[in-house]
């Protein structure tokens, strides 16, 4: 399993560029702080 850190601007942090990273990378977890 590979760790992937990313870090993204608040503004971008919504449902639509969520799913679109999501489905894109498949993630196991993804941890929102």
């Amino acid at each position: 399993m590979s760790v992937v850190l990313a870090r993204v601007d608040d503004r971008l942090v919504h449902g639509q560029v969520l799913v679109g990273w999501g489905s894109a990378l498949r993630p196991e977890e993804i941890v929102v702080c």
